[in-house]
């Protein structure tokens, strides 16, 4: 691609001065824009208060969680998730969502809404103290029940994302490293007849899936190194 990967600009607008940072998401991802800002915030308060500039450590290169992922691509630890993802990767060909031609042809309606305070506080916090779950657990309980009783199914699958920085190895630390780390995978999840059945057994599938999915993309999508 042509181009610069990194663009910045300072604006004055009135008395107020805005910096804007455009970065291509081949370099970066959600967790690497947390660290730049952070960075920046810091060097901006040292230096308005004239103080010494000091960022925390750098955590390893790119380049060498890229070498790092080499090496975990002829481990013998992925070797032993090789027949969980290919189980899984048959079953998510298998129960994709089956459109039919009348509902593809369907009007398609957009509904929205708003969580209040109470409700939120539920979500996050009261309905995980039953079955100790957590946020996507609860969200993807629901998306699963309710895709499966639209479309008549009793599986779907359906694509996950992680921040993927895994820890490959005893030495990887690369939370304050800046690139583009993100996995996909996908996770085939039941209906159940009622809902605590159905939120047990997708917090269960989840919990199965080995090292947070980096896997399943270092074997079907990495080329071989």
């Amino acid at each position: 691609m042509n181009g610069p990967m990194v663009q910045a600009g300072l604006y004055t607008i009135d008395t107020e001065k805005y910096l804007v940072v455009i970065i291509h998401h081949l370099v970066v991802d959600g967790v690497s824009w947390r660290v730049l800002l952070e960075d920046i915030n810091n060097l901006s308060r040292q230096l308005l208060a004239k103080e010494v500039l000091r960022l925390p450590q750098k955590t390893m290169s790119y380049q060498s969680w890229a070498n790092k992922l080499g090496e975990y691509q002829t481990s013998l630890k992925l070797k032993k998730e090789k027949p969980y993802w290919q189980e899984v990767k048959e079953k998510a060909s298998r129960y994709d969502l089956h459109v039919s031609k009348q509902k593809e042809t369907s009007t398609m309606h957009t509904l929205n809404m708003t969580l209040d305070e109470s409700m939120t506080e539920k979500l996050m916090k009261d309905v995980h103290r039953t079955y100790t779950t957590e946020i996507n657990d609860i969200l993807l309980s629901a998306l699963s029940y309710s895709v499966c009783d639209i479309w008549g199914q009793d599986r779907v699958s359906v694509l996950l994302e992680g921040h993927g920085r895994e820890a490959l190895h005893v030495d990887t630390e690369v939370d304050r490293t800046v690139g583009w780390f993100t996995s996909m995978y996908p996770v085939v999840l039941h209906q159940k007849n009622n809902w605590a059945d159905q939120v047990i057994q997708t917090k269960e599938t989840l919990r199965e899936i080995p090292n947070q999915g980096i896997g399943y993309g270092v074997l079907y999508e990495v080329p071989k190194l």
